[in-house]
């Protein structure tokens, strides 16, 4: 025979409960706000990762277009640059991973590929 639990509730006026989930849902939403970023550090975030990732690829390319990521992860900003490489005078496209604790930027290499038109 198989075990019932019964568990009552305490009993709760709408009125009290409509208060709870109105400060509940206050709490939860200014702890959203408390973790977003304003406007102008979204924009220095971008503007750095381009920086960043122009003065690692601009070397390699002869000339190539660049695309930032606006957000990124929790964690990490992308940029893209895809263009012809000065060396060989092929197709390279080159990501960058930015680091957003660290603020350091890393490349991965991919020689003979493009995307875009």
């Amino acid at each position: 025979m198989p075990l019932i639990f019964r568990i009552s509730a305490p009993k709760v006026r709408s009125s009290q409960l409509l208060g709870l989930l109105t400060v509940f849902l206050i709490l939860i939403r200014s702890v959203g706000v408390l973790r977003a970023s304003s406007p102008e550090a979204w924009e220095d975030f971008r503007k750095d990762v381009r920086e960043k990732m122009d003065k690692a690829v601009k070397q390699k390319f002869g000339s190539y277009g660049l695309i930032v990521e606006p957000d990124g992860t929790e964690s990490y900003g992308v940029a893209i640059a895809t263009g012809t490489s000065v060396q060989d005078k092929k197709p390279l496209t080159v990501i960058g991973i930015y680091n957003k604790k660290t603020k350091k930027l890393e490349i991965l290499e991919f020689p003979g590929i493009t995307f875009g038109g």
